[in-house]
């Protein structure tokens, strides 16, 4: 109903890294991209520490120049245990389906597919708003919450008001 491809959601694509925290209970939110300085990853990774729900864990899938840079700001985070690096997926399908946020925080987006992707699986979107293709894909309070505000702290506040949130997400594929 929505033109995207029918999910896959076996999890024997999985890297080992991620492999048992997406088939666990444990709360998490994804983010997926090349880890380049405009998708601004290191903003997310310095709001999961002051998540009000300690519990939830980041899962970054992607590679990239960046990648090293974005391993030492995890390493310095007093949430460091929550942080998690999968490199390439092929097929990121189970992770999104298993999660409870799917975060863009890109300094501008032309045509964000992974927030199509996250949609096509009913799962919520949040991030932070930026120039490009996601205002053309978000409702804010119907499939997710935007913050314009570049700062970890509202960050983290859109992303807990997105985790906790009960969404409709059959409503979402729509």
């Amino acid at each position: 109903p929505n033109g995207i491809e029918e999910p896959r959601n076996s999890d024997t694509d999985l890297p080992p890294e991620c492999a048992d925290l997406v088939r666990s209970a444990t709360p998490y939110i994804t983010a997926i991209g090349r880890f380049d300085t405009v998708k601004s990853f290191d903003t997310l990774i310095r709001s999961i520490h002051l998540l009000n729900d300690e519990t939830t864990h980041l899962v970054l899938v992607g590679y990239g120049e960046q990648e090293r840079y974005l391993k030492e700001v995890a390493g310095d985070s007093p949430a460091r245990e929550r942080i998690h690096f999968t490199g390439l997926v092929e097929e990121p399908g189970p992770i999104i389906a298993g999660a409870r946020a799917v975060v863009i925080t890109s300094h501008y987006e032309g045509f964000p597919n992974v927030l199509l992707e996250a949609i096509s699986r009913g799962v919520p979107i949040c991030g932070i708003d930026a120039p490009g293709g996601i205002k053309e894909i978000y409702r804010q309070g119907f499939n997710g919450f935007f913050t314009p505000l570049r700062e970890p702290r509202e960050l983290a506040d859109t992303i807990d008001k997105t985790v906790h949130t009960e969404w409709d997400r059959v409503a979402i594929q729509d």
